[in-house]
């Protein structure tokens, strides 16, 4: 059964996801092309001292791509589900909804750390051919509440799609928007560092929350 899912999964999605990781290294290419230039032109000194300074993120072209990431992955994931109540069909499969909608929730998931992780990788080799050893680490830590606020649009945006209810679906939304907008807040480097356990926390609970509307389209469903 679950490699079935699985397979099923994966012929859904593997387009969204290629599509994602070549964005983000297409991404990385171009700091890496922004970096020798700015280096080129000011010198490495001056050019380490504003990112040191001022905090000048050299990796921002990476910000948003975890959000739009999540959003197109849960909508191509779920939304099909939904149209025309598809998702009740599942019901008849020998698993029960809550863990049919958790593997689904753990493919989307996982795919997208993999990728996020591919991701930074890629940030850690081209930042470390220009900059110092702490530099590179600050900057990885950085971009975690960015992949974090992906995450938490993912679980969020996938709870809009399969809740029923109107009602619901704007609280949802709203709380979404408002959680990974104070994660994209981020304006120094690592600034996050001491409350990104709370900000893991509340993915968590999103990752929870998800379960009701599953039930409650199975309860309705009688």
């Amino acid at each position: 059964m679950f490699k079935s899912l699985f397979e099923k999964e994966w012929i859904k999605l593997r387009w969204v996801l290629l599509a994602y990781i070549i964005i983000g290294y297409a991404a990385i290419f171009s700091i890496g092309s922004d970096l020798q230039y700015g280096i080129k032109m000011h010198g490495a000194v001056k050019y380490w001292s504003n990112v040191i300074t001022y905090h000048t993120n050299f990796f921002s072209i990476l910000k948003y791509l975890p959000i739009f990431g999540a959003i197109t992955l849960a909508v191509i994931q779920f939304v099909p589900e939904s149209i025309n109540k598809r998702y009740r069909l599942s019901f008849h499969l020998p698993m029960n909804e809550q863990k049919l909608l958790i593997f689904m929730l753990l493919f989307g998931i996982v795919s997208m750390l993999l990728l996020d992780v591919l991701i930074a990788l890629g940030l850690f080799v081209v930042s470390g051919m220009f900059f110092p050893s702490d530099i590179v680490s600050i900057s990885l830590v950085s971009i975690v509440p960015w992949f974090l606020a992906g995450i938490i649009t993912y679980l969020g945006t996938s709870t809009v799609v399969i809740e029923p209810n109107w009602v619901q679906k704007v609280v949802i939304g709203i709380t979404t928007y408002f959680t990974f907008e104070l994660l994209m807040a981020e304006r120094l480097f690592t600034q996050y560092n001491n409350v990104l356990i709370y900000y893991f926390l509340i993915t968590l609970i999103y990752g929870i929350i998800i379960l009701f509307p599953g039930h409650r389209l199975r309860k309705g469903s009688k």
